[in-house]
């Protein structure tokens, strides 16, 4: 009842959490929102299990799973509630000793020049968007595979090729200048970040203080990290990107 639900909200939370995510999202981006976590809540004791793919993996043991698994794969587990935090956007990016030696022009010059697949798709294809809502499809020339965000974004650091990231991985990287948005008049499809969780489970004062914390920290760092005008001005400022027509969109 009311009452009963006002007492839950107000009540300190305490107990345990056993908790499920990719374990590149976590050791980029969650470590913080955790330690943060647990400094606010000493009485809640964190169980953190970091996992490659969530498919056909056991979520039954856990009391929250974090992933960016889509609608189709999210569909097998329906007795979880799930909530969206954020869209994540992808950005396509190269280093400016790479674009020093290259000669990028059009989207359709990323199938001969090498490419950095991270966690590479079954389709082995990037979908493109321009601003008439027109799709392009495009097959890159992949160098390296890889499901290791550190290998692909050390080799894309080193010039090694071009690398399609999603940008809170790499948002720090373009505001520093070791890395240049591509074809920034381009979309890429969007994913999302979800929590999975027991259809009763948010009601738990520990987990709902946790969901909180990750919508408002997530979804702050994601969506500030990297914009359109940040692309512009990369493209403006960059000396390698002043000859006419570079990264004119096609």
């Amino acid at each position: 009842d009311a009452k009963t639900a006002i007492s839950q909200f107000k009540q300190e939370p305490e107990g345990n959490l056993s908790i499920l995510c990719a374990a590149e999202f976590c050791d980029l981006q969650l470590r913080h929102v955790f330690l943060q976590y647990m400094r606010s809540n000493p009485k809640v004791k964190l169980r953190v299990s970091l996992v490659q793919d969530l498919t056909d993996q056991r979520i039954d043991d856990f009391d929250l799973v974090i992933t960016s698994s889509s609608s189709e794969e999210l569909s097998s587990y329906a007795h979880y509630s799930s909530e969206k935090i954020v869209s994540l956007g992808y950005s396509l990016v190269a280093s400016p000793r790479f674009l020093e030696n290259q000669t990028l022009r059009k989207l359709s010059d990323l199938e001969t020049l090498p490419f950095i697949a991270y966690q590479p798709s079954a389709e082995k294809k990037l979908l493109f968007q321009d601003s008439e809502f027109r799709v392009m499809s495009i097959i890159p020339n992949p160098v390296l595979e890889t499901d290791s965000f550190w290998l692909a974004w050390q080799a894309c650091i080193d010039g090694l090729g071009i690398a399609c990231f999603p940008t809170y991985f790499i948002g720090s990287n373009i505001h520093n200048g070791q890395l240049v948005p591509l074809f920034p008049d381009h979309s890429m499809p969007d994913g999302s970040l979800q929590l999975l969780y027991p259809k009763q489970g948010i009601h738990v004062p520990a987990l709902r203080k946790l969901s909180e914390l990750l919508r408002i920290e997530i979804g702050t760092f994601t969506t500030e990290y990297f914009k359109p005008e940040e692309a512009n001005r990369f493209f403006s400022d960059h000396p390698i990107l002043k000859a006419p027509d570079l990264f004119r969109p096609v």
